[in-house]
């Protein structure tokens, strides 16, 4: 029974010590004009997970895009997108957002490979002015070595915790233990199984931002771009002035009922005085 206990501990001791868990690194890719570079997207460097990680191996993309366009085919551009993913295999319409009011129509974010992305972009190009591209990585290298490293430890403290139960498989205070330890590593697997999988998702495939915005907004100043801007903007600076002075009367509101009676018996006081002042003098 000792024995066994002793074994259990050093090995989760070893398993601890032997278990980092590095952050992420981010490398900035690019950040351009789209005009220039639109597809020049980055492709992803590998497709298997079982593949031994090397430099620049194991990088998340991201791009996000600004796209300008007439008012009205900002809905056609963003439906357009939309269909597009979704017959497209593995390509997935994570974030879709639609507005008729201010500059900002539209906003799409999906997930996908990166040849599917690759012709969302040039979908995007052709629906409208693209002002803007940015696209970054996150090398995941080191997360994914690590979480792999920590599996294979855990799997084989499992094997050697199966071992000791069935040689203690007399001893019922050591089996309680050993299977309560077993069950404690079952479900570090799996989360750090789960984890992987969604590490190496990120890997094989890619995040796009697409704001549509309207293009009147982006247009040359003129001598006139102040006036206007001023006429966009009375609604609102009207609605938020008249807003203080709401709350500054809810605020006044209560000390009116000390302030105006204090007032009052202090100007009858005052005429009490002068009154008595001039019998006085008479």
């Amino acid at each position: 029974m000792l024995r066994l206990t002793t074994a259990i501990v050093l090995s989760s001791l070893l398993l601890t010590a032997c278990s980092p868990s590095p952050d992420a690194r981010q490398t900035e890719i690019s950040h351009a004009d789209a005009s220039n570079s639109l597809l020049a997207v980055p492709a992803p460097m590998h497709s298997e997970a079982s593949e031994p990680a090397s430099a620049n191996t194991y990088l998340a993309y991201e791009h996000f895009v600004t796209v300008n366009v007439q008012r009205e085919a900002a809905k056609q551009l963003l439906d357009t997108l939309i269909q597009n993913c979704k017959a497209t295999e593995n390509c997935a319409v994570l974030e879709s957002e639609q507005s008729s009011e201010g500059y900002r129509l539209g906003r799409l974010v999906v997930r996908a490979p990166a040849p599917s992305i690759t012709l969302l972009l040039k979908q995007v190009q052709q629906g409208g002015e693209v002002k803007q591209l940015t696209s970054r990585a996150e090398d995941l290298s080191g997360s994914i070595m690590d979480t792999e490293k920590r599996l294979a430890q855990l799997r084989q403290y499992r094997t050697q915790l199966d071992e000791l139960a069935k040689r203690a498989d007399h001893d019922v205070n050591a089996l309680i233990q050993i299977h309560r330890e077993l069950a404690e590593v079952q479900g570090q697997i799996e989360d750090l199984t789960g984890q992987s999988a969604y590490l190496i998702k990120r890997v094989q495939t890619e995040l796009l931002t697409i704001d549509i915005q309207a293009l009147s907004q982006y247009q040359e100043r003129s001598r006139w771009s102040p006036i206007s801007s001023a006429l966009d903007d009375f609604v609102e600076t009207l609605a938020s002035s008249f807003a203080a002075f709401v709350t500054f009367i809810a605020v006044i509101a209560p000390w009116l009922i000390i302030i105006i009676p204090a007032i009052w018996g202090i100007r009858k006081l005052w005429r009490r005085r002068k009154q008595r002042l001039a019998n006085k003098t008479a």
